[in-house]
């Protein structure tokens, strides 16, 4: 069965009341989800240090003459109100406003890419008792096997049922004891696209998306036993939702969980049935040793 299954990853599934995940596996559908509503509250949040940012703002602020100065030139009128304003004393209100309103954005661009972000996980592991318990109703679920190449070559859909030519790449997740700091690439987002500037914002470069896609796919240790790979876009946008929603490609196989109950091992038998493809049934392992496998 190893030899089997060499090449492929899994979806652990469970029944739920309305039948949503039989029915996507009758249609042939993988459906993407937000780290909004994943289990994990670290799952793709921006770590970004405030502290360290609203150290840079105040930085700058020891600038603010050289500033007006230079506004001077463009706009007279809004420099001479940003003088009355800076000298006021209004000042140290507007300082606090204003860096509540960068904390505000930050937050913001945090939710944004959590809601926005679409990612399908799948697993390494076919046996893991705690995938079983964890995500497929105490193994009274399934697991759906599906090929890494037929993921990679599948077809992409937006909520329309339309195909759509969106890239996406299947990732490894890597494991660590830290979060990507966004620190630096935020800042330089703030400066591009919300704060005031009278500089060439377009020499600012965007935020590599190599490095949105590390956040996409860097999790906790504590999350390692998960054996985890993802499905994401190819280019991430932080500031709008990713239309797509579902991908289809036929499974390579079927596994139903030691508590399955006959009804659902029927329902189960029936589309792998209609597939032409096997369904597997998983097993107590009767050894001394703790396990599953397959029969």
């Amino acid at each position: 069965m190893e030899k089997c299954f060499e090449n492929c990853l899994f979806r652990y599934r469970k029944f739920d009341d309305n039948e949503r995940n039989i029915e996507a596996l009758r249609q042939n559908k993988l459906y993407f989800s937000t780290p909004a509503n994943f289990n994990d509250p670290y799952d793709n949040r921006m770590y970004v240090d405030k502290e360290v940012l609203e150290f840079v703002i105040r930085e700058n602020w020891e600038h603010m003459e050289d500033y007006l100065n230079r506004l001077q030139d463009d706009d007279a009128l809004m420099a001479h109100a940003g003088r009355m304003l800076w000298y006021s004393d209004k000042k140290i209100e507007l300082q606090n406003a204003f860096l509540n309103m960068v904390n505000g954005t930050v937050d913001k661009v945090r939710d944004n890419y959590r809601n926005y972000m679409k990612i399908i996980c799948f697993s390494e592991k076919y046996d893991s008792e705690l995938m079983w318990s964890h995500y497929a109703e105490d193994h009274k679920g399934f697991l759906i096997v599906y090929e890494k190449t037929d993921i990679e070559n599948s077809v992409v859909f937006n909520k329309y049922n339309e195909k759509i030519e969106k890239k996406i790449k299947l990732s490894k997740v890597q494991y660590t004891n830290k979060q990507v700091d966004m620190t630096k690439s935020i800042h330089d987002f703030l400066l591009k696209y919300c704060l005031p500037s009278n500089m060439d914002v377009s020499a600012i470069p965007e935020i590599p998306n190599r490095i949105l896609r590390d956040m996409a796919i860097t999790k906790s240790e504590s999350w390692e036993y998960e054996k985890e790979w993802r499905l994401i876009p190819r280019i991430i946008d932080i500031s709008n939702e990713s239309p797509i929603t579902y991908v289809e490609m036929k499974p390579k196989a079927i596994i139903a969980g030691t508590q399955c109950t006959n009804e659902n091992k029927d329902i189960l038998k029936t589309i792998a049935k209609n597939k032409k493809i096997p369904l597997y049934e998983m097993e107590i392992n009767e050894d001394i040793q703790y396990g599953l496998k397959i029969k």
